[in-house]
């Protein structure tokens, strides 16, 4: 009677439970299940899940199939003072780039002629042209693939029709193809970039261009003349198409490094032009040294207060574009100023080196660059620890060279390239949800201290990878660049010997 009574029992848990499992799901079942109609991850993405992801996706509601990703229109935009952050954005780079080129020029005691300037400002002009004509949409243009991308943006039914993937952009936004505005029922729409995007796609665009072009003045004016004259345009054409363009599509523009915090673009406009100095400087590209240097003090303050003020400017409207709320970027760049320019001042006081008084100009712009990266993701203490951080290692990186014949190439490296590096590294390690929020997978975004080592993971692939790319591909370049050069310049003294024989006949 025992038994029967315990195998009643059983039968009616057994009943219970499953009738109770019926009637409704658990909250974990529930977000299981939710996660998984989720798209996978550029980490864990197969070729038969993309197959999938397009298949699924929902039908257009424009006139006809159209290759490719929606453009989403707007007639007017949420907010005026939104596009006025962003033009001011674009105002802050345009202090950034005469401040970098009057700082770099007043170190080694070059005059600001107009001759030199001139050729500055016309080598400028061209990669402006080829930005939009060709690196935009190499850079930024997104596919079925990226990482970024949203169901409902896709109106492809088949890979064919949507070719891209994870480690290069398209031509579909080439010669600014797709980025202009339109007429339709009595009003002007503007396309956007993604879904959610608040600005016109052009001015995205316009943004991207201003911080490409301020990203190559440092470099410009170090290596100009080492580089020559007929070799400037190739090399800087490869270095764009070869460095910047596929580190800017990684990780700002939804490749396979999406993953990674870099909300200043550090990547590919410190680390990218750090160590390509880093590569020039070991194949003995000619570049003034330190003890040949005699900085001319107005223009090297002068450098410096419009870089620095631009930077600022530029964290405190990338906090009003990006954050419904305040974020510390302005704050988070100030602090890591003040830690990087305390930490150079206290190592050049206690090094036995021969005093150089423009040097502590150095350690302040090290803190800013460490702290590029992650300045909308950590706290003001961690600021303050990632700017002492990078200025130490950019100070250490730039005393491990003979000091009396330091190189400029070694100076600029040091500066930007190992304390933006440090600083992207340290980004992974104190990254907090408290104030980055979630990433474009909902996520939230944490650090090592957060218990989240993948980012740390992903953080120190991206740098090294970044690093490694820059260092060789800058050499490569430049070799490059110096055969289409001499083969320039042949032909140009060929058709010039032409021309005058011509008129002598």
């Amino acid at each position: 009677m025992f038994t029967i009574n315990v195998s009643m029992h059983w039968f009616y848990w057994v009943v219970l439970s499953l009738a109770f499992s019926c009637q409704t799901d658990s909250p974990a079942q529930q977000s299981s299940e939710a996660t998984a109609t989720q798209p996978p991850l550029f980490s864990q993405r197969t070729e038969d899940q993309v197959e999938a992801f397009l298949a699924n996706a929902p039908a257009t509601d424009s006139q006809g199939p159209i290759p490719g990703l929606r453009v989403r229109t707007s007639e007017r935009f949420r907010s005026g003072d939104l596009l006025a952050a962003m033009i001011a954005s674009c105002v802050a780079l345009c202090l950034m780039a005469p401040g970098m080129y009057v700082f770099y020029c007043s170190i080694q005691g070059l005059s600001l002629n107009l001759d030199g300037l001139g050729k500055g400002v016309s080598l400028l002009c061209l990669l402006a042209l080829a930005w939009v004509l060709l690196f935009y949409s190499l850079a930024f243009s997104r596919n079925a693939h990226s990482y970024d991308v949203l169901a409902q943006e896709i109106e492809v039914m088949d890979r064919e029709s949507a070719p891209g993937n994870l480690y290069i952009g398209e031509l579909r936004n080439s010669a600014l193809s797709g980025l202009g505005s339109e007429w339709g029922g009595g009003k002007v729409r503007h396309p956007l970039r993604r879904v959610d995007d608040r600005i016109p796609h052009m001015l995205f665009m316009t943004l991207q261009m201003m911080i490409y072009l301020q990203s190559v003045v440092p470099l410009l004016v170090v290596a100009g003349k080492g580089i020559g004259v007929w070799p400037t345009i190739p090399f800087w054409l490869l270095w764009s198409a070869s460095i910047y363009v596929p580190l800017c599509y990684w990780t700002q523009g939804g490749g396979w490094l999406a993953e990674c915090i870099d909300a200043s673009g550090a990547v590919q406009v410190h680390i990218g032009i750090g160590f390509t100095a880093l590569g020039l400087w070991w194949i003995k590209t000619p570049s003034i040294s330190l003890s040949e240097c005699t900085a001319q003090s107005t223009g090297l303050v002068t450098g410096w207060f419009l870089w620095v003020t631009g930077l600022l400017l530029l964290a405190a409207c990338r906090s009003s574009i990006l954050h419904a709320g305040w974020t510390p970027d302005v704050l988070n760049y100030f602090l890591a100023g003040c830690a990087g320019h305390l930490t150079w001042v206290a190592f050049q006081y206690k090094s036995t080196s021969p005093k150089v008084d423009f040097l502590w100009l150095f350690g302040s712009i090290a803190g800013i660059v460490a702290i590029a990266s992650g300045s909308g993701s950590v706290s003001p203490g961690s600021a303050i620890i990632i700017g002492f951080s990078g200025a130490a290692a950019a100070r250490v990186a730039f005393m491990s060279h003979r000091y009396e014949s330091i190189n400029m190439l070694w100076i600029v490296f040091a500066i930007q390239g190992v304390s933006a590096m440090v600083g992207l590294v340290m980004t992974g390690i104190f990254a907090s949800a408290n104030v980055a929020g979630d990433n474009l997978a909902g996520k939230a975004i944490f650090g090592l201290l957060g218990g989240n080592m993948e980012q740390l993971r992903v953080q120190l692939l991206t740098a090294s990878i970044s690093a490694i790319l820059a260092c060789v591909f800058g050499v490569v370049s430049l070799r490059v660049a110096s055969v289409l050069g001499s083969i320039l310049k042949r032909l140009f003294e060929e058709a010039k010997v032409h021309e005058l024989a011509q008129g002598q006949d």
